[in-house]
């Protein structure tokens, strides 16, 4: 959740001549730890097309195995997060319709130290959400908050159990739409991390986001999203704007 960085490119291992639908190209890869080499999970990993906005999600499993598909063709940048380890964004490269292609995303661990000490994960979670204005925006009440200690309260299954709490919120499946916006048969803008997650994405929120990395999620019901951070708002927010923060 600090400001990104651009880290160590993704390395690509290869591309495997194999057949693939025109409409979309397979990623798959590994995630792992840059010193050992061991793999990572629970690691989310955003595909970011050339406008930043994430076109495709994965997690890493218990082998640091991801797979996801880019819907098009076209300039493409990784993005990887992980709780104990620098936020990793690679350099853009190109994807057409040669074939499925593999990564190797490597992530450097950067522990948080105050006083010469490494905070608790509890100390850490509200320094992120501290870093990202979400107890800022909280004290001005223009929206819908909780924390991870609320969170924690709830224990959802899933992250729409949460946005079903809100008042003017009313949730289809995994599609949320808000009552307070003028066309309320339109979905809210969701943002993730920081990252706009397209409107054909939204069915896999309850599938990438593990509930146990939640720390927190605003909800900004309000035509264009009032309330939310400026470079979120706008014509693409004219719904609502649901912002999502994981460890």
């Amino acid at each position: 959740m600090r400001p990104h960085r651009l880290c160590r490119a993704v390395v690509l291992l290869g591309v495997v001549c194999t057949p693939v639908t025109a409409i979309g190209q397979t990623i798959a890869g590994w995630v792992v730890d840059d010193g050992t080499s061991v793999p990572l999970s629970a690691v989310a990993v955003m595909l970011l097309d050339s406008t930043d906005v994430a076109v495709a999600l994965a997690e890493s499993d218990s082998a640091g195995r991801f797979s996801m598909e880019a819907p098009r063709a076209g300039m493409y940048r990784v993005r990887a997060d992980r709780l104990g380890y620098g936020d990793l964004i690679s350099e853009v490269f190109s994807l057409d319709d040669a074939g499925p292609v593999e990564l190797v995303v490597r992530m450097v661990p950067e522990p948080l130290e105050v006083a010469g000490l490494v905070v608790t994960a509890e100390q850490r979670m509200r320094t992120e959400l501290e870093e990202v204005g979400f107890f800022r925006r909280r004290n001005n009440s223009l929206g819908y908050f909780f924390d991870a200690e609320e969170l924690e309260r709830i224990r959802p299954l899933v992250v729409t159990d949460v946005l079903r709490r809100v008042p003017s919120v009313r949730v289809s499946g995994s599609v949320v739409r808000s009552l307070r916006s003028y066309k309320p048969t339109c979905s809210m803008k969701i943002v993730l991390n920081g990252f706009k997650i397209e409107n054909d994405s939204t069915a896999d929120l309850n599938f990438l986001v593990n509930t146990d990395l939640l720390i927190g999620i605003e909800v900004y019901p309000g035509a264009g999203g009032i309330g939310a951070p400026v470079q979120h708002r706008g014509t693409d927010a004219f719904c609502g704007i649901v912002m999502i923060w994981t460890r």
